[in-house]
């Protein structure tokens, strides 16, 4: 199943420019390894922003983080779908090994989350969470989440449905509340710059 719930413009434009904190570029290839309409939408806008600078002297890159496009547009000769298991799960194995060795700590009932290290330089967070079948995302997350990546499992609302491979690009805390899959939970990263 492809993902249903994509990057939003300004974020793949980010993307293209290298610009975005680690947090969040953690998230956004997560999310491009299985979707290739934002692989594809984000060679657009590299070409776009390749379009403004030709012109331009030229000036080294230093230690810029770029997106290696080319690897992103080679991963589109691979299933388009998004390959689940029976229990919901996306199959970006990439994606924390199924979380194997993730020290997981309760913050409140029927959510657990695990910090991801980040570089030493880094501003930001980026964590990764457990909701039980039906739980809600806590307040204090959704108030800071500005990318959410679900890994398993799935996020509900009256308005929506989010599913392995989906990301909910934005504060959480505009949207109406989202409660874990009822059959499922949900595993979901959230970054914050």
């Amino acid at each position: 199943m492809k993902p249903q719930h994509h990057l939003d413009v300004a974020t793949l434009m980010s993307c293209a420019a290298g610009s975005q904190p680690e947090a969040l570029a953690f998230i956004v290839a997560s999310h491009l390894a299985v979707c290739p309409q934002c692989r594809a939408d984000l060679g657009q806008a590299s070409l776009i922003g390749s379009s403004l600078f030709e012109d331009l002297p030229s000036s080294g890159l230093g230690d810029a983080r770029l997106v290696d496009v080319a690897w992103l547009s080679s991963r589109r000769d691979r299933s388009d779908d998004v390959h689940q298991t029976e229990s919901g799960r996306a199959d970006p194995s990439f994606v924390l090994a199924e979380q194997r060795g993730v020290h997981w700590m309760e913050r409140d009932p029927g959510v657990n989350e695990a910090d991801i290290q980040l570089s030493p330089s880094a501003r930001g967070h980026l964590r990764l969470v457990r909701l039980a079948p039906s739980v809600p995302i806590p307040q204090r997350l959704r108030d800071v989440a500005e990318l959410t990546f679900v890994v398993s499992g799935g996020l509900i609302n009256t308005d929506q449905k989010l599913q392995a491979g989906d990301v909910l690009d934005g504060v959480v805390a505009h949207q109406a509340a989202l409660t874990a899959d009822a059959t499922h939970g949900c595993v979901c990263l959230m970054g914050k710059y």
